[in-house]
């Protein structure tokens, strides 16, 4: 897993959780991306990667990070860096990547089965976090 150009970083912080309903830097422990909302998405701190749910055809995704610059729209134009279940896609209605409390980043499909996963997960305390790179550097967990 680490070997792959994912551009995401794993970090171990203590934050609390917040759920996105917009272009955010991070996704919080506990919180998730929905397929229903187009703009749940993480941007990294140049604006270089975006990462969500990317429309593979009709009513079908998948989670993918894609180049945002030079500037795409979702879907039409956007070079893909990486897709996480290019040959299971999910549907666009109750989809959701999960950071689970473990610390486990999983993409469930609308019957909550899990697709994907990292299996990154840790029994320490310290909640955890999902943050995009502006380098494509892979997986990485910090204490």
């Amino acid at each position: 897993m680490g070997s792959l150009c994912l551009s995401l970083v794993l970090s171990l912080m203590l934050l609390a959780p917040l759920r996105p309903s917009a272009a955010y830097p991070k996704l919080n422990q506990g919180s998730h991306l929905s397929s229903e909302n187009p703009s749940d998405v993480l941007i990294s701190p140049g604006g270089t990667f975006s990462t969500g749910f990317y429309p593979l055809g009709l009513n079908a995704y998948a989670f993918a990070v894609w180049f945002s610059k030079p500037t795409c729209w979702l879907g039409h134009n956007c070079t893909l860096a990486w897709m996480a279940n290019r040959d299971h896609p999910v549907n666009g209605r109750r989809s959701k990547l999960l950071l689970k409390e473990t610390g486990n980043l999983v993409l469930t499909d609308a019957a909550e089965f899990n697709v994907w996963a990292t299996g990154t997960a840790t029994n320490s305390k310290l909640t955890s976090y999902l943050q995009l790179a502006d380098s494509c550097i892979g997986w990485q967990s910090l204490a």
